[in-house]
């Protein structure tokens, strides 16, 4: 161990005599203790012409925490106190017009859940029979161009009876249509209403 020791002393007094034989040893640390550093007797010459001084922090600084650890830890702190508000112990228990309220809100969610998805089915088929319409409509037009015979007059009649059903099909596709969005709307605002009714009263 003493052979050790002595080793380790005679490179350290060896790097000193390098080092102090052609630099300022003691403004370098200066320079390392300004910076709360103990000169590690490197010194590296960057390509753009900087030198860096590599120095060990001293056992009396304590090393700066990142921002990034600084924030990290404070979140994590902030959530723990949050936890500890919403403990079941510290939470009194709803009354009943509370949760009365709860249920009334939960039952409008799922009429309104159920109108939504009626709508919806009503938009689709008349959306569908809207496409199918316009189809049959074309292929009556495409008929027209035969020669004028009573057949022929049927068809035109045909055409002008699915343009009028066509006309009626998106009248009631439009209808549709208002009536999902605003079934979609008023859910919106009843799953709205119950989340700050939960985050006001049960927080």
């Amino acid at each position: 161990m003493e052979d050790l020791l002595h080793r380790m002393l005679g490179q350290l007094i060896t790097k000193e005599a390098t080092f102090g034989s052609f630099l300022d040893l003691d403004r370098i640390k200066q320079i390392c203790s300004d910076h709360h550093l103990r000169f590690d007797h490197r010194i590296m010459l960057l390509p753009n012409g900087i030198v860096r001084i590599q120095g060990t922090l001293l056992e009396t600084v304590k090393p700066a925490m990142s921002y990034y650890n600084e924030r990290k830890k404070r979140n994590i702190g902030t959530a723990v106190s949050k936890s500890k508000k919403r403990t079941p112990s510290s939470q009194s228990p709803p009354s009943a017009e509370h949760t009365r309220k709860l249920e009334a809100l939960n039952e409008n969610i799922r009429t309104l859940e159920a109108e939504v998805r009626a709508t919806g089915t009503s938009f689709r088929n008349s959306d569908n029979a809207v496409k199918a319409k316009k189809t049959e409509r074309k292929y009556l037009k495409g008929d027209q161009a035969s020669p004028v015979t009573p057949v022929h007059d049927e068809k035109i009649q045909a055409s002008k009876t699915a343009h009028e059903q066509l006309r009626s099909l998106k009248a009631t596709r439009n209808d549709c249509f208002l009536a999902s969005s605003s079934a979609k709307n008023r859910l919106k605002a009843v799953r709205k209403e119950k989340y700050w009714f939960i985050k006001v009263k049960f927080a």
